[in-house]
């Protein structure tokens, strides 16, 4: 059974399986949106002599969600010598902002809550209203 190792980085998200008993062939990596599958599938024929034959049957699967920050479209596989499947994608970068000035609006006058306003007008629901009790 392949081991699965999930590590996030400043690179990126990558994904590390141990899949030394499956060849290139036999293995298959697909995104479904933010799904990631892996599965690998083996089947070997021994001869037993005899006219009898056994068959050994192995097959994984491993799924993982990528992070909502990751460049899916951007993801690559790497299966090295050594028998180690690596999965990675980068982080998405964040979009470069143009320049611009923020403006800063200024107020003639501060109103608290203790002060009519200007027109002198309240609200009637203000007018007839009481304090809450204090407990």
């Amino acid at each position: 059974m392949p081991s699965g190792d999930i590590k996030s980085s400043e690179g990126g998200f990558t994904l590390c399986l141990g899949v030394q008993d499956f060849s290139p062939n036999e293995l298959t990596v697909k995104l479904y949106g933010r799904k990631l599958l892996v599965t690998g599938a083996k089947e070997t024929k021994n001869n037993e002599g005899n006219s009898s034959y056994s068959y050994k049957c192995q097959i994984f699967r491993k799924e993982a969600d990528l992070p909502q920050d990751v460049r899916a479209e951007d993801m690559s596989c790497i299966l090295t010598s050594d028998g180690h499947l690596k999965i990675k994608a980068p982080w998405q970068s964040a979009p470069a902002l143009k320049e611009r000035n923020v403006p800063i609006q200024l107020t003639t006058t501060v109103q608290t809550a203790d002060q009519k306003p200007a027109d002198g007008n309240e609200a009637k629901d203000n007018q007839d209203s009481k304090p809450w009790p204090l407990a």
